[in-house]
């Protein structure tokens, strides 16, 4: 079975890519394409004997924050309120957005006198989506735009800051039917730390320049693979995976230790008819180890709000800590991306991930 070995080159290796300060990722990654709203992932399969980025101990955790679970009924009219609820600033940093509801409010507010700030994603795999009609209409509406930086594969955060006090951390992007038929997971965030990190990267993202991240929350390609290894590594009981996508090597490498060492662990997954080379090698590896896993949901073209698309990403550990974020589990997503999640100590709100993975665990097909 796979050990994470610390040797001195692979401490260089964590030391480059959680403390670089650049917005440039490493180079060369193969995008594949994942379901749903079009994430990618690199073909993760190729990391296989890499040691991996170091992992420190002890990392900080939020707990002013909670989660609302989609689908609930509002089909995301917390999302808008949240926005025409702003007085002085609203910065919003999107993968997909083709929600007319949520671009309305966007626009009322500009016109109302608040600074409305967009960065926008600009590609997508096999160039599936164009947003420039939408970038052209929230300029006209007196939105402040700009396309996010080429130095990322993909711009596929989620996240909404309000008034710079309060922050929306989200798996869900601004799809109109994101919220009814998908599983996603929306953190409303008012720890101040995470607040002022999360506006600092938008100033740097919205302005195209380097950043380095230095407050709690998981930011790729800083820190977000070290951050999600650590958090396996310290799981004593339990580890549940919830994720669109699964295929990176090095998180599988954690799992399967916590597995070695009598953890529980158990995966979902999309239901995906047909899963990246990638996903099927780590899978395979996971399942060979006696790793529970499972698919839940619908197909992405055909979610319901009683069988939502798994368009979730978020893990759980010991009952007491969680991750919830744009990030999936992929080497592209981890290290070639701009994503953006937060690390959760608030027993409230992990327990309402926790519940949510259990019921939908139990509703999926063994893979």
């Amino acid at each position: 079975m796979p050990k994470l070995v610390l040797t001195a080159f692979f401490l260089s290796l964590a030391t480059t890519l959680t403390a670089c300060g650049t917005s440039t990722p490493p180079a060369g990654p193969v995008v594949e394409t994942e379901p749903g709203d079009h994430d990618a992932g690199a073909p993760d399969a190729g990391n296989a004997g890499n040691a991996g980025p170091a992992v420190d101990a002890g990392f900080p955790l939020s707990h002013a924050v909670r989660v609302i679970v989609e689908p609930n009924g509002n089909d995301g009219a917390e999302i808008v309120a949240a926005i025409k609820s702003a007085k002085r600033t609203v910065h919003l940093t999107m993968y997909l957005f083709t929600d007319d509801d949520v671009k309305n409010a966007l626009i009322e507010r500009a016109r109302a006198g608040v600074e409305v700030k967009v960065v926008l994603n600009k590609t997508f795999p096999g160039n599936a989506f164009d947003q420039s009609a939408l970038f052209t209409a929230l300029e006209r509406g007196g939105v402040k735009v700009a396309w996010a930086s080429a130095g990322f594969t993909f711009t596929h955060a989620k996240a909404l800051l309000i008034d710079g006090v309060v922050g929306w951390f989200m798996t869900m992007n601004f799809a109109s039917s994101s919220p009814s038929t998908n599983r996603e997971y929306l953190v409303v965030d008012s720890e101040p730390a995470d607040i002022s990190e999360a506006e600092a990267i938008f100033a740097a993202d919205y302005a195209n320049t380097p950043i380095t991240p230095s407050g709690p929350l998981l930011v790729a390609p800083n820190n977000a693979q070290p951050l999600m290894m650590q958090l396996v590594n310290g799981a004593v009981r339990t580890v549940d995976v919830q994720a669109e996508a699964f295929s990176d090597r090095f998180v599988t490498d954690a799992l399967l230790a916590a597995k070695a060492r009598g953890v529980v662990v158990r995966i979902l997954v999309a239901n995906d008819s047909t899963p990246s080379s990638a996903q099927t090698t780590m899978l395979g590896l996971l399942k060979a180890g006696n790793i529970q896993l499972r698919s839940v949901g619908d197909s992405a073209s055909g979610g319901t709000a009683a069988s939502p698309y798994n368009h979730a990403k978020a893990l759980v550990v010991d009952g007491v800590r969680a991750y919830v974020g744009s990030a999936n589990f992929t080497t592209n997503s981890l290290r070639y991306n701009r994503e953006l999640g937060v690390m959760i100590g608030n027993l409230e709100a992990v327990n309402t991930v926790a519940a949510t993975f259990a019921g939908d665990f139990a509703r999926g097909k063994a893979l």
